[in-house]
């Protein structure tokens, strides 16, 4: 897996772990004090964003950021 298809496979995985805390994207970017914008190019795979940025969504979604970041090899997407 290269870093652009681990991209895809975080962005998705956040999307997916926000929308089942039923997180509206404003409401949930505001929690992860990001930008909108930016968290809408984080769980679309297209921005290769900070630590820092995982860090807080890793709060807001109330998960270590070790299980945030952890993705399975075989869900190419």
């Amino acid at each position: 897996m290269d870093s652009k298809q681990y991209r895809k496979i975080l962005g998705k995985k956040i999307q997916d772990l926000r929308k089942k805390k039923r997180y509206k994207t404003e409401e949930f970017a505001e929690k992860s004090k990001i930008e909108r914008t930016t968290l809408y190019r984080i769980e679309t795979g297209n921005h290769n964003t900070s630590i820092d940025i995982l860090w807080n969504i890793a709060v807001a979604l109330e998960m270590p950021i070790e299980s945030l970041m952890a993705v399975e090899s075989s869900s190419r997407g």
